[in-house]
């Protein structure tokens, strides 16, 4: 019973990229949002152009792609490895040291 350990990759990944993806949006959201605001503050005229600009938005999603990726692979690669009964039973050692969780 449970899932199996490609599972458990597939899940850390995909939550960490859709988590990464909505943190993405909200930057996107926020830059919009206070550009006008911080123009006023400095005295000069910044521009960016989300909508007209392509090689902004694959560079973004790329920079996504890859944290999301890089965010997920640890607990993904390092928490399915553990075997859940042992998890469970409290006798789960790591390490050369042989610590215990």
């Amino acid at each position: 019973m449970g899932a199996t350990k490609r599972q458990l990759v597939q899940q850390f990944l995909g939550e960490a990229l859709i988590l990464t993806g909505l943190a993405l949006l909200l930057a996107v959201f926020l830059v919009e949002l206070s550009i006008p605001h911080f123009n006023a503050l400095i005295g000069k005229e910044l521009t960016i152009h989300f909508h007209q600009n392509w090689e902004l938005w694959f560079g973004l999603i790329g920079i996504g792609l890859f944290v999301g990726l890089l965010s997920g692979s640890y607990p993904a690669l390092f928490l399915s490895a553990f075997q859940p009964i042992y998890t469970l039973k409290g006798r789960l050692k790591t390490g050369s040291s042989g610590v215990t969780f």
